[in-house]
Protein backbone atom coordinates (compact mmCIF):
# COMPACT_ATOMS: atom_id res chain seq x y z
CA UNK A 1 0.00 0.00 0.00
CA UNK A 2 1.42 3.34 -1.03
CA UNK A 3 1.31 6.29 1.36
CA UNK A 4 0.68 9.77 0.05
CA UNK A 5 1.05 13.39 1.01
CA UNK A 6 -2.70 13.73 1.30
CA UNK A 7 -2.93 10.87 3.81
CA UNK A 8 -0.03 12.32 5.81
CA UNK A 9 -1.53 15.82 5.85
CA UNK A 10 -4.98 14.49 6.80
CA UNK A 11 -3.46 12.55 9.70
CA UNK A 12 -1.46 15.61 10.70
CA UNK A 13 -4.61 17.75 10.62
CA UNK A 14 -6.41 15.30 12.91
CA UNK A 15 -3.41 15.07 15.24
CA UNK A 16 -3.13 18.85 15.50
CA UNK A 17 -6.90 19.35 15.89
CA UNK A 18 -6.90 17.05 18.91
CA UNK A 19 -3.82 18.72 20.33
CA UNK A 20 -5.20 22.23 19.67
CA UNK A 21 -8.39 21.33 21.53
CA UNK A 22 -6.44 20.02 24.51
CA UNK A 23 -4.08 23.00 24.42
CA UNK A 24 -7.00 25.46 24.34
CA UNK A 25 -8.80 23.73 27.22
CA UNK A 26 -5.69 23.64 29.38
CA UNK A 27 -4.76 27.22 28.50
CA UNK A 28 -8.21 28.60 29.31
CA UNK A 29 -8.75 26.57 32.50
CA UNK A 30 -5.28 26.84 33.99
CA UNK A 31 -5.60 27.63 37.73
CA UNK A 32 -3.10 30.49 37.55
CA UNK A 33 -3.90 33.16 34.94
CA UNK A 34 -1.93 32.27 31.82
CA UNK A 35 0.43 34.94 30.50
CA UNK A 36 -0.77 37.01 27.59
CA UNK A 37 0.79 35.68 24.37
CA UNK A 38 -1.22 38.04 22.09
CA UNK A 39 -2.75 35.10 20.19
CA UNK A 40 -5.69 33.16 21.52
CA UNK A 41 -4.68 29.54 22.01
CA UNK A 42 -6.76 28.30 19.06
CA UNK A 43 -5.41 31.09 16.81
CA UNK A 44 -1.85 30.09 17.58
CA UNK A 45 -2.77 26.46 16.87
CA UNK A 46 -4.26 27.28 13.46
CA UNK A 47 -1.41 29.57 12.42
CA UNK A 48 1.23 26.99 13.34
CA UNK A 49 -0.75 24.17 11.72
CA UNK A 50 -0.79 26.12 8.46
CA UNK A 51 2.94 26.95 8.68
CA UNK A 52 3.97 23.38 9.45
CA UNK A 53 1.48 21.88 7.00
CA UNK A 54 2.91 23.96 4.16
CA UNK A 55 6.45 23.09 5.18
CA UNK A 56 5.64 19.37 5.27
CA UNK A 57 3.89 19.59 1.91
CA UNK A 58 7.02 21.20 0.45
CA UNK A 59 9.48 18.84 2.09
CA UNK A 60 7.81 15.47 1.61
CA UNK A 61 9.86 13.53 -0.87
CA UNK A 62 8.50 11.97 -4.02
CA UNK A 63 11.15 9.23 -3.87
CA UNK A 64 13.49 10.97 -6.29
CA UNK A 65 16.25 8.92 -7.86
CA UNK A 66 18.95 11.36 -6.74
CA UNK A 67 19.45 12.25 -3.13
CA UNK A 68 20.20 15.87 -4.10
CA UNK A 69 16.56 16.49 -5.01
CA UNK A 70 15.36 14.96 -1.72
CA UNK A 71 17.82 17.14 0.19
CA UNK A 72 16.61 20.25 -1.67
CA UNK A 73 12.98 19.45 -0.81
CA UNK A 74 13.91 18.85 2.84
CA UNK A 75 15.85 22.14 3.02
CA UNK A 76 12.95 23.99 1.39
CA UNK A 77 10.66 22.63 4.12
CA UNK A 78 13.13 23.72 6.80
CA UNK A 79 13.22 27.20 5.29
CA UNK A 80 9.41 27.45 5.28
CA UNK A 81 9.30 26.36 8.93
CA UNK A 82 11.99 28.84 9.95
CA UNK A 83 10.38 31.79 8.16
CA UNK A 84 6.92 30.84 9.46
CA UNK A 85 8.08 30.55 13.06
CA UNK A 86 9.94 33.85 12.89
CA UNK A 87 6.89 35.52 11.35
CA UNK A 88 4.73 34.23 14.23
CA UNK A 89 7.12 35.17 17.04
CA UNK A 90 9.12 38.25 16.11
CA UNK A 91 6.49 40.86 15.23
CA UNK A 92 4.30 39.96 18.17
CA UNK A 93 7.14 39.67 20.66
CA UNK A 94 8.61 43.03 19.79
CA UNK A 95 5.52 45.06 18.92
CA UNK A 96 2.80 43.82 21.26
CA UNK A 97 4.22 41.91 24.22
CA UNK A 98 5.58 44.02 27.03
CA UNK A 99 7.16 41.65 29.52
CA UNK A 100 9.83 39.02 29.23
CA UNK A 101 7.43 36.47 30.77
CA UNK A 102 4.96 36.99 27.92
CA UNK A 103 7.70 36.62 25.29
CA UNK A 104 9.06 33.46 26.90
CA UNK A 105 5.55 31.98 27.12
CA UNK A 106 4.97 32.61 23.40
CA UNK A 107 8.31 31.08 22.45
CA UNK A 108 7.67 28.03 24.63
CA UNK A 109 4.21 27.51 23.14
CA UNK A 110 5.59 27.71 19.60
CA UNK A 111 8.48 25.41 20.53
CA UNK A 112 6.04 22.85 21.94
CA UNK A 113 3.99 22.93 18.72
CA UNK A 114 7.21 22.56 16.74
CA UNK A 115 8.34 19.56 18.77
CA UNK A 116 4.96 17.83 18.44
CA UNK A 117 4.82 18.51 14.71
CA UNK A 118 8.34 17.25 14.11
CA UNK A 119 7.68 14.17 16.24
CA UNK A 120 4.67 13.38 14.05
CA UNK A 121 6.73 14.03 10.89
CA UNK A 122 9.62 11.84 12.02
CA UNK A 123 7.27 9.10 13.21
CA UNK A 124 5.57 9.13 9.83
CA UNK A 125 8.94 8.99 8.05
CA UNK A 126 10.12 6.02 10.12
CA UNK A 127 6.80 4.22 9.67
CA UNK A 128 6.79 4.67 5.89
CA UNK A 129 10.45 3.71 5.50
CA UNK A 130 9.92 0.52 7.51
CA UNK A 131 6.76 -0.21 5.59
CA UNK A 132 8.63 0.22 2.29
CA UNK A 133 11.49 -2.00 3.49
CA UNK A 134 9.20 -4.91 4.34
CA UNK A 135 6.28 -4.92 1.92
CA UNK A 136 3.73 -7.45 2.79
Amino acid sequence: MKTSKAFFLFGYALFMAVFAGIFSLVWNHWPVPAPDIFYRSWQLSVILFVVFGISFFVSLSRREKTSGLSLNRFLAGVAVRAVGILAVILPVAYLYLETKQQRVALVLCVLFFYLLSMTYYLGWSVWTSRKNEHPG
